[in-house]
C-alpha cells in the first residue's frame, strides 16, 4: 500500500458486486472477491475495505450490512429511515443470456458527505460501479468522490458495467 496510515479503500456501488483491487508484494496485481475472505488469504498485506452506498433500514438492507461486518468491510452509508433496499433479479438462460429486472429503492439517494469525503480522501483505490451513471441523482456524488481522490493521489477505478450504460452515459463516464 502507497499510505501507511489505516486507509481505507472505498467502494461506491451495490453491495452485491464488490470487489477489491490488491496490491501484492509481488508487484502483481490481483482480483479477489468477497468469497475468499480477507487479503490475507491470498498472501497479500491486509487491507482496510470500505463500501458506501444506499441501502433501506429494512431486513435486506441490514442482511447486506451483516454480510459485509462479518467480511471486515466498514459500511460508510447509514441506512436510509423507512427505506427500502434495491434488488436486482437476474435470470441467466444455459447460454448465458442474461435479464434483469431491477428496483432502485434507496440506490439513487447517495450523498457524499463529510464521512465519505474523509475515508476517499485516506484512500488509495476508490471503485466506482459504473451502472450508479444511469442514476441521474448519484452522478454528482459520483464526480466529487472521484476528484477528491485524484486531488489525493488515489487511483480511480470504474466498472464498464455493460455497453448500453456507457453508450448512454458516455459524458458522464468522461
Amino acid at each position: 500500500m502507497r499510505r501507511g496510515d489505516g486507509s481505507c479503500v472505498p467502494w461506491m456501488g451495490a453491495a452485491t458486486r464488490l470487489q477489491l483491487v490488491a496490491p501484492c508484494p509481488t508487484r502483481s496485481w490481483r482480483w479477489q472477491g468477497l468469497a475468499l475472505g480477507s487479503s490475507q488469504s491470498a498472501g497479500c498485506p491486509e487491507l482496510k475495505i470500505a463500501l458506501a452506498g444506499s441501502v433501506g433500514s429494512d431486513p435486506l438492507g441490514s442482511f447486506y450490512r451483516a454480510k459485509l461486518r462479518r467480511a471486515n468491510v466498514h459500511f460508510l452509508s447509514k441506512p436510509v429511515k423507512d427505506g427500502a433496499t434495491g434488488t436486482v433479479i437476474v435470470l441467466t438462460t444455459p447460454d448465458a443470456q442474461r435479464s434483469m429486472l431491477a428496483y432502485q429503492g434507496t440506490s439513487s439517494t447517495l450523498s457524499y458527505d463529510s464521512d465519505l469525503a474523509s475515508s476517499v480522501s485516506k484512500s488509495n483505490v476508490v471503485i466506482v460501479e459504473g451502472y450508479l451513471f444511469e442514476l441521474p441523482h448519484t452522478i454528482e456524488a459520483i464526480k466529487q468522490a472521484c476528484e477528491d481522490a485524484h486531488q489525493n493521489g488515489a487511483l480511480v477505478a470504474v466498472t464498464a458495467s455493460d455497453v448500453s450504460c456507457i453508450e448512454h452515459c458516455y459524458n458522464d463516464f468522461r
